[in-house]
């Protein structure tokens, strides 16, 4: 379910049948990078024990928002775990 189209930056979410949640972060703007700060209420996240980073393959630990910024044409597929 796409969940957010602002300034660029497209946001999807899906729920999986373990009770995990996939979040999709994508930079659309071909030319700039963008900066994305929300919190985990922002995208529907509730409750979790582990946020996952899948490219880069590590834990991104206990956190309640998610701050980072995106390359140009760039995504971010995070994982958050129940």
């Amino acid at each position: 379910i796409k969940i957010l189209n602002k300034n660029d930056i497209d946001i999807w979410r899906k729920r999986l049948k373990n009770g995990s949640t996939a979040i999709l972060l994508i930079n659309r703007n071909t030319n700039e990078s963008r900066a994305i700060d929300l919190t985990f209420e922002e995208i529907g996240i509730n409750e979790m024990k582990t946020m996952w980073d899948v490219h880069d393959v590590k834990e991104l630990g206990g956190r309640r928002n998610i701050s980072l910024e995106l390359l140009p044409h760039d995504s971010k597929f995070l994982l958050f775990n129940r």
